[in-house]
C-alpha cells in the first residue's frame, strides 16, 4: 500500500534522524549501533548501520503514538511508538544524542501524511494507558505516605493544624496525580499542532 498524492505535498524532501536500536527492531532484521530512519512522500523506512532495511508504507501504519517522558535531574526524552497492521509488536523510534531537532521535523511530517490522508484516527499522544496510570498512582502513593510520616512525627497530630496539613498534602498529591494523569493518557490527536507539547521544540 503507498501513501498517495497528498503524501509529496507532505513530505517534500525526505527527513531523516538517527534513532537508538531496539530488541523489536533487531527481531525485524535491523541490527547496528543506531538506525537510521528516513520519511519520504511515500513511507518510512528504517536501517541499521551494520545492516537490515525495513520499509513501512503510510498506508500500513496501523497506529503511531508520540510519547515524552522525563528522566532524572528532569532531563526530557522522547519516543514514538509505530505498529504496522497485522503485527502486533510495535516499533520504538528513540531519537539519540542530539537528533531531537531531526526527530522533531521527522515525526511531523509523518504525522502530517497521516492526518492529511484521513487516518488521523492512527495518530495518538501520550504514554501507554498503563503508564499514565502507574505514575498517577506513585505520586498518590507518596503523598500518602509523606502524610503517614507526617502523623508520625507528631505527637498532636489530631489537632486542627494537622489535620488540614494532612487534608493539603492529600490533595496537592492528588492535584498532581490527576495532572500527570491527564497530561499522559493516550488520546488520538486531532490536528498537527496537538504534537507541540510531545515534541522538542
Amino acid at each position: 500500500m503507498t501513501g498517495g498524492s497528498s503524501s509529496l505535498a507532505s513530505v517534500a524532501r525526505p527527513s531523516t534522524f538517527r534513532a537508538a536500536p531496539g530488541g523489536a527492531m533487531k527481531r525485524a532484521g535491523i541490527v547496528g549501533a543506531f538506525v537510521t530512519v528516513r520519511a519520504d512522500e511515500n513511507g518510512i523506512e528504517l536501517e541499521g548501520s551494520e545492516h537490515g532495511r525495513l520499509r513501512i508504507e503510510y498506508g500500513a501504519i496501523e497506529r503511531m503514538r508520540v510519547e515524552v517522558y522525563e528522566g532524572r535531574y528532569g532531563t526530557r526524552y522522547f519516543r514514538t511508538n509505530l505498529w504496522r497492521g497485522g503485527i502486533h509488536e510495535e516499533l520504538t523510534l528513540l531519537p539519540m544524542s542530539k537528533e531531537n531537532g531531526a526527530y522533531a521535523v521527522t515525526i511531523r511530517a509523518i504525522a502530517t501524511v497521516l492526518l492529511r490522508e484521513g487516518r488521523g484516527g492512527r495518530v495518538w499522544s501520550g504514554s501507554s494507558a498503563r503508564e499514565a496510570a502507574f505514575v498517577a498512582a506513585l505520586m498518590a502513593t507518596v503523598a500518602a505516605v509523606f502524610s503517614g510520616l507526617v502523623l508520625l512525627d507528631r505527637d498532636d497530630f489530631a489537632g486542627p493544624t494537622m489535620v488540614v496539613l494532612v487534608c493539603g498534602l492529600w490533595l496537592l498529591g492528588g492535584a498532581i496525580a490527576f495532572y500527570l494523569l491527564r497530561r499522559d493518557w493516550p488520546r488520538p490527536v486531532q490536528r498537527r499542532a496537538d504534537l507541540d507539547s510531545y515534541l522538542p521544540l
